[in-house]
């Protein structure tokens, strides 16, 4: 659709602009849109899930739920119906229904795992959750009752991230010292190990980088991993890469870097049908980039400097709009002092942008 076009024609058709901002007094890990774009749904470090409606000109919360007991950081929503599971770094994994202004309990897991469950992915077609957790396993779930189907091992590290097929028969995860595996949902069998040692690195005593981020092409046929090329350890600094590894053996697996050492991490990458990636990077305080990418070319079309240390995108249903979730600048770190006696800490601006033109009569 978009492999003829000039560089100038990607921006006039696809350079965004913000369309709405989600103010919140907390910070988020991830926003995502329900399955039929009416609302975002936010989880955090608070242990809190929020809905927030977005047809007004500044979305509001309509629900919270502050059920979970540590960080949240697992956020998964449902493509047809109303519910979203999260996860936490107790080990618990939970299953809400939004309706009515409401975030009601369907269920609840709170021995999922042995240790902090870092992402949940539901399968395309709805029909099994699967979990990435802290204790080097994988299970998948019936995402109707949250019976475990299966627990899978054999990654070998810590497990950051997890993604479906657009098959719904296989997933993959990724881990913290850069292992990628392709697994088959019902056996658990590997399908393929895929290299992504390069966004890994030992800092001395720390163990630094891994994978952030994991997503199937459209079609199924390539592999994206995310994360960044370590430098050091500390306040780490990195050269943001993104893996692409081949399924279908025609081509051989390709690496692109996303800018300098100061940009560090890509957190989050997401797929347009149009033909080309939007991600995220983040690492030192108060920088952050929101790219967008036209496969096959060198370099992103378009690169947005201004949003702060985003780290999660969400497309819209229309495909017209996103969810980019950030940090607030100058965000107070250890150390800081104190303002009038109290702690300031940090916030997390969920910024609605779109890819449709200004209002000729709101610009004039």
């Amino acid at each position: 659709m978009i492999a003829d076009f000039s560089i100038e024609q990607l921006i006039e058709q696809y350079a965004p602009h913000i369309k709405k901002t989600l103010a919140a007094d907390r910070q988020f890990v991830k926003a995502e849109f329900t399955h039929d774009g009416s609302h975002i749904v936010t989880v955090g470090y608070d242990a809190s899930i929020r809905l927030w409606s977005t047809d007004l000109d500044e979305p509001q919360q309509v629900a919270i739920n502050e059920s979970h007991q540590g960080w949240v950081t697992g956020l998964a929503v449902h493509t047809a119906e109303a519910r979203v599971f999260t996860s936490d770094s107790f080990g618990t994994i939970s299953c809400f229904e939004y309706a009515n202004s409401m975030l009601q309990p369907v269920w609840s897991n709170t021995d999922a795992h042995g240790g902090w469950v870092r992402d949940l992915a539901l399968a395309p077609d709805g029909t099994t959750l699967v979990s990435a957790s802290r204790d080097q396993t994988i299970s998948t779930w019936d995402p109707n009752t949250g019976k475990r189907r299966n627990t899978f091992e054999g990654q070998g590290a810590d497990i950051y991230t997890a993604t479906w097929h657009p098959d719904s028969t296989t997933f993959a995860t990724g881990d913290a010292k850069g292992n990628v595996v392709y697994r088959n949902a019902t056996t658990g069998n590997i399908i393929k190990r895929f290299d992504a040692a390069e966004l890994f690195a030992v800092q001395r005593l720390q163990d630094v980088g891994g994978v952030q981020s994991l997503t199937f092409s459209l079609d199924g046929n390539t592999l994206y991993a995310g994360g960044c090329k370590p430098n050091n350890g500390g306040n780490v600094q990195g050269i943001p890469l993104v893996f692409s590894f081949d399924l279908t053996g025609n081509r051989p697996d390709e690496r692109l870097e996303l800018g300098t050492s100061s940009d560090v991490y890509v957190r989050n990458i997401t797929m347009h049908p149009d033909g080309f990636m939007l991600a995220v990077t983040n690492g030192n305080p108060g920088i952050g980039k929101l790219q967008l990418h036209r496969f096959g070319d060198e370099k992103p079309f378009y690169t947005n400097t201004k949003l702060m240390n985003c780290h999660h995108i969400s497309l819209h249903p229309n495909k017209r709009e996103f969810a980019v979730t950030t940090t607030s600048g100058g965000s107070n770190g250890n150390g800081r002092p104190l303002k009038d006696g109290k702690y300031i800490g940090s916030h997390s601006p969920v910024h609605i942008l779109t890819f449709d033109k200004p209002d000729q009569n709101q610009a004039n």
